[in-house]
């Protein structure tokens, strides 16, 4: 018997921690490409490699299709930034989500977006440089930058 209670009482436990809150900033949501709807423009998503989105801090996630519309969103909506639990932006180069606040973005009229905002980032600034270079662009260091030089008529 006694056994059998040490057993449940394990048991308990692990089913107790599992069920525990994570800490540590939220991660970026899935997004659906070809299915999920850009909440500024209202286009289907569908291009990986200019994908944007911010996380709530109740779990609650807005994509964009454009890094541009995601920073027109922020910008228009009056968004407290410090109120989101995070704001992710794909690495043109490799994929990835990375920290949109601490990104590299290369603005140019070359690189053609879902939407023509024309801007990509990139988690490593040499990267950003290059391409920078390669499509006559510009590069700009954190959200706040970039924000600043998109043109508020698209």
């Amino acid at each position: 018997m006694k056994r059998y209670a040490a057993v449940l009482l394990i048991v308990f436990f692990a089913a107790a921690a599992s069920c525990e809150r994570q800490e540590g900033p939220p991660v970026p949501g899935r997004v659906f490409y070809g299915e999920d709807i850009c909440e500024r423009c209202k286009m289907i998503i569908n291009e990986r490699e200019f994908s944007a989105q911010y996380v709530l801090k109740n779990g609650g996630v807005k994509k964009f299709d454009d890094i541009g519309c995601m920073l027109h969103f922020l910008k228009n909506n009056n968004i407290d930034r410090g109120a989101l639990g995070g704001i992710y932006v794909r690495d043109y180069g490799s994929g990835r989500w990375i920290d949109a606040e601490s990104a590299f973005y290369v603005v140019s009229d070359n690189i053609k977006t879902p939407m023509a905002h024309g801007i990509v980032a990139h988690g490593e600034r040499v990267a950003a440089e290059a391409l920078a270079k390669d499509k006559s662009g510009i590069v700009l260091k954190g959200l706040d930058g970039a924000s600043n030089k998109i043109s508020s008529n698209r």
